[in-house]
């Protein structure tokens, strides 16, 4: 049977064409027969096997311009995407099949070189490449398809686990791979690598935060956290509250989970400041907020641990560990709303909403701040 699915009233397009997906597939394929999370997480999660799968399509022109992205980069790139997405089950990595499209032009020279990136990333994160395909096409086309693992007594992270009340936290900085593309576009890409390192560098060799992926998992299965949600960045910070709130709200009663992300919170680095001071019209938290291809770890934890959790030494040092790797950045309202509505809390007191609008969209290529 195949059930109408309401699209929120912020959904982006990639969000509403998920959702068309899911109606036109009912219950085939979604997973309910074994109880897993399939459509709408970062990976499908199976507890038979407690598995999750991932997959990514990276586009030449799309995902990456071969002008500033050697192919080793586009390797490297490819296979970071999908680590982030294990990462934001709370998973380990297992193995990849590897599918390429190749234009006309490629050379064998070329295919080494992309494997350069791909075999990096693998000695960085773990796992191995199984398989995959070859295909001749018009560009560079690289899918990556990755399994990953989580440990028995893990419990995996969705995008579903908010509550009221809870803490938003983050990880790492957001707004560095914008502003990297943003500098490539605009200052070429010898001046952009040398005024911005940081940024272009992140943009183009972005870090899978697995670790705090996996602490979070570890944390909830030890019942130390009574829930999480969890999910990465690739679209963007706003994108991440916006989705967490909505997937975590209760639609059918009319109730839903309200994000704030505050201003004064976020961590900003010094690199965003810089170009913020030589560059006046650049929107410093529209990068932030907005930019998209971070690929940190945005979550949800509740205030207070659990009540079974024991204050040990050992306690101590995974919090301390936990704090490590995030930032409070905001809080889910402790009342639901009537509204699916996230807003950031500016320094100065006022409040904004967080706006779909602005949200890179997959299919025009285009994004509020770049337009």
């Amino acid at each position: 049977m195949t059930t109408k699915q309401t699209v929120p009233e912020q959904a982006t397009p990639e969000q509403a064409l998920i959702q068309t997906i899911q109606a036109r597939l009912g219950e085939i394929s979604m997973g309910q027969d074994l109880g897993g999370h399939f459509l709408g997480d970062d990976a499908a999660w199976n507890p038979e096997t407690r598995t999750v799968t991932t997959t990514d399509l990276l586009v030449e022109g799309q995902h990456f311009d071969t002008g500033y992205f050697s192919l080793s980069d586009i390797g490297w790139k490819a296979m970071a995407v999908n680590y982030s997405d294990i990462a934001a089950m709370g998973a380990y990595p297992d193995s990849a099949l590897v599918s390429l499209g190749l234009p006309k032009t490629s050379t064998n020279q070329d295919i080494n070189a992309l494997y350069d990136g791909i075999i990096d990333a693998l000695k960085h994160f773990g796992g191995q490449v199984i398989g995959g395909d070859t295909v001749g096409a018009p560009c560079w086309i690289v899918n990556v398809c990755m399994s990953g693992k989580l440990r028995p007594q893990d419990a995996p992270g969705f995008r579903s686990g908010a509550q009221a009340g809870d803490i938003i936290m983050s990880t790492g900085f957001h707004g560095l791979s914008a502003l990297g593309l943003w500098a490539y576009q605009t200052l070429g890409k010898t001046a952009a690598e040398s005024r911005f390192p940081v940024a272009t560098a992140h943009h183009r060799r972005p870090t899978p935060q697995l670790k705090a992926g996996q602490l979070l998992s570890q944390l909830a299965g030890e019942k130390i956290l009574p829930h999480y949600s969890l999910m990465d960045s690739s679209d963007g910070l706003a994108d991440a509250v916006l989705q967490l709130c909505s997937k975590s709200s209760h639609s059918e009663s009319g109730k839903f989970l309200a994000g704030t992300i505050e201003e004064a919170r976020i961590p900003v680095h010094p690199e965003l400041t810089a170009a913020k001071d030589a560059f006046p019209e650049l929107s410093l938290l529209d990068l932030v907020l907005y930019g998209g291809e971070d690929f940190e770890l945005v979550a949800t934890v509740p205030k207070t641990l659990s009540e079974n959790a024991k204050h040990t030494k050992e306690l101590a040092q995974l919090l301390a560990q936990l704090w490590k790797y995030f930032q409070p950045i905001g809080y889910i309202s402790p009342e639901e709303s009537t509204l699916l509505e996230s807003t950031l809390l500016h320094s100065s007191g006022d409040r904004s909403r967080l706006d779909s609008g602005y949200i890179f969209n997959h299919f025009s290529g285009e994004a509020g701040l770049r337009s």
